[in-house]
């Protein structure tokens, strides 16, 4: 009885090439990702890519949204009063 490395024997070639493939593939579609970020400076760009960063994000911007509104609310007040 022979003794074989585990990398030999039980794996064929058209399996190794089919994992190989398919890290290849995978590493390239994570670098057109990153390389997306990079280019748009974006960390996600789809919601579901980062759901908790997402959801900080919208909340962070409705609060801007929301202090924007109060200082038009604001503005306008003054300006009716001052006329009186």
């Amino acid at each position: 009885m022979n003794i074989l490395p585990i990398g030999q024997g039980r794996v064929t070639t058209t399996l190794q090439m089919n994992r190989s493939l398919y890290t290849i593939q995978n590493q390239n579609s994570l670098l057109e990702k990153y390389n997306l970020q990079i280019h748009t400076q974006q960390r996600y760009q789809h919601g579901s890519d980062a759901p908790f960063d997402a959801s900080v994000t919208l909340s962070v911007q409705m609060q801007i949204e929301r202090k924007q509104q109060n200082a038009v609310n604001l503005n306008a007040t003054q300006s009716y009063l001052s006329m009186y």
